[in-house]
């Protein structure tokens, strides 16, 4: 797999099994780097409702040991791959279902009515979401686009080859 294509995320091996490690990746935020962040609700909001992601399962190649901090990697083209099938697909069933919909109101079942709209968005969205989450187990499986260990870090306090401690 080509490294210059991957996209990398530092994280810590919470747990090992035989030869695979879950990482927990640490989610970064741009708010912290803005100007305008205290007069923002974007990151207030992020904070509100942010989850802790799940941790990745990956091939411990390496044989790290949990709480080594290493750097996992994903596909550029798996991450576009999941990200059309999370995002566009729920859009475009909501589309459709919300003017089925719509014209089903428009042909007599409920003249002036937005409800069957409504409705037929909802659906939509909801079987967008049901059939991206099994598109992404899927995608998931295959060994092109599964995350991978890339290397170990450092313990912290520790010197770098080359490089200044801590």
């Amino acid at each position: 797999m080509d490294r210059a294509a991957m996209v990398e995320e530092t994280g810590t091996v919470i747990r090992v099994a035989g030869g695979t490690a879950w990482v927990q990746v640490e989610r970064g935020t741009t708010c912290s780097h803005c100007s305008a962040r205290s007069g923002c609700g974007v990151g207030l909001l992020g904070q509100v409702f942010s989850r802790r992601p799940p941790p990745l399962e990956v091939d411990n190649r390496l044989g790290a040991v949990p709480g080594d901090r290493v750097v996992v990697g994903v596909a550029g083209s798996g991450l576009v791959q999941g990200a059309l099938w999370m995002y566009l697909l729920p859009l475009v069933l909501l589309v459709v279902f919300a003017a089925a919909g719509q014209e089903l109101a428009a042909s007599g079942l409920a003249p002036g009515s937005e409800t069957p709209a409504i409705a037929g968005g909802l659906f939509g969205l909801g079987l967008g979401l049901w059939a991206a989450r099994r598109a992404s187990r899927r995608l998931g499986r295959r060994p092109g686009l599964r995350p991978v260990m890339l290397r170990r870090l450092p313990a912290a306090g520790l010197a770098v080859a080359g490089g200044p401690a801590g």
